[in-house]
């Protein structure tokens, strides 16, 4: 009996002082290396925000316009619908002269880029002009609808019309 206490205590002993070699050398290992962890770690974030960087690219100025019925559902497949905008000259600030016109597709909306606009409006206004006003109307045979967006520069602008039965 005395024999089976002596082996177990030298046995919790001994795992307590190998548990103990176990973390120092741990310890020991994970310090010994961390400058060059470190190192590794600043190098890597400085390659991703060099990459997001070089990587950005400038947002185009779109005009989106959805097109619907006046029940709220789409228009239906095969009826396109004729969108025209044309800048609003009554607006405050006032608009420089554009127009544009395009067809509906299948998803019963008409995507308008607007860089051209606002290269030759900034130009003509000065750099802090940032929006222009447009009129949109829709045509789809004898039925039409119209409203009126304002258009922000580098970003999407997204109007739905209801068409008037």
């Amino acid at each position: 009996m005395v024999l089976f206490y002596e082996v177990t205590k030298f046995s919790i002993l001994n795992f307590k002082v190998i548990k103990r070699i176990l973390y120092n050398f741990a310890f020991y290992k994970l310090t010994s290396h961390f400058g060059y962890m470190k190192k590794i770690i600043q190098l890597t974030t400085l390659i991703l925000f060099l990459s997001s960087i070089i990587g950005c690219k400038e947002e185009p100025s779109l005009l989106r316009v959805y097109v619907r019925k006046s029940d709220n559902n789409l228009l239906d497949k095969g009826l396109y619908g004729k969108v025209l905008i044309s800048s609003d000259a009554s607006s405050n600030p006032p608009t420089s002269k554009y127009s544009d016109a395009k067809m509906t597709n299948d998803a019963s909306f008409a995507e308008f880029n607007l860089d051209p606009f606002f290269a030759t409006h900034r130009a003509a206004n000065g750099d802090t002009v940032r929006s222009g006003y447009f009129k949109i109307n829709v045509k789809l045979d004898d039925i039409e609808g119209d409203t009126t967006v304002r258009v922000t520069y580098k970003t999407t602008s997204v109007q739905t019309i209801y068409l008037k039965n």
